[in-house]
């Protein structure tokens, strides 16, 4: 398992790569029904793309 964390203003994104099983987990701190690309501005994204997992 690999784990990213993100910090941006006062919210944390903690990316959790189970390699075991191919799955990418999210978990953070944000409320409410935000939609997914407003509620992560990109970040999740980018860390996806960096991780260098075939």
């Amino acid at each position: 398992m690999v784990f990213v964390l993100v910090l941006y203003n006062k919210h944390y994104i903690v990316v959790l790569f189970n390699l075991a099983q191919y799955q990418i987990l999210v978990i953070d701190n944000i409320e409410g029904d935000v939609p997914i690309n407003i509620r992560y501005n990109g970040y999740v994204e980018k860390v996806v793309r960096t991780l260098p997992v075939k």
